[in-house]
């Protein structure tokens, strides 16, 4: 079974704080903060990395949808016409390794947030 993306699990998070540091946070900021104008489209029509913070909109799709744009990369997940620069992890990252990267994601997000994208998760997003 996986873990989730639990960000009540000290040690998943603890986990997901060192793979998103060696990972996730050259493109979306080492405080989760994202890059520079990225709700505006790059000149070849991507977008810069998103934060994951509050700030951002990381929080408005549930876990299993977080975990295989993760895993299979963005363009495998995106609506057609959508363009996206995030790469697939399933090569460089396990599953756990994954899901520990979304708790610890989730774990930064303040407790309202939280509960609004668990909501997400009990309706299937």
């Amino acid at each position: 079974s996986t873990p989730g993306a639990n960000a009540g699990d000290p040690a998943l998070v603890s986990r997901g704080a060192e793979v998103y540091d060696a990972n996730c946070a050259v493109c979306h900021g080492v405080n989760l903060e994202g890059q520079a104008g990225w709700r505006r489209r790059n000149a070849d029509g991507t977008f810069p990395a998103p934060p994951h913070d509050a700030n951002g909109h990381t929080w408005h799709h549930p876990d299993d949808y977080l975990f295989e744009y993760t895993r299979r990369g963005g363009a495998a997940v995106v609506p057609k016409g959508f363009l996206s620069n995030m790469p697939a992890f399933a090569d460089a990252l396990s599953d756990t390794e994954i899901w520990a990267a979304l708790a610890y994601i989730k774990s930064r997000w303040p407790d309202a947030i939280r509960t609004r994208q668990a909501r997400l998760n009990r309706s299937g997003g």
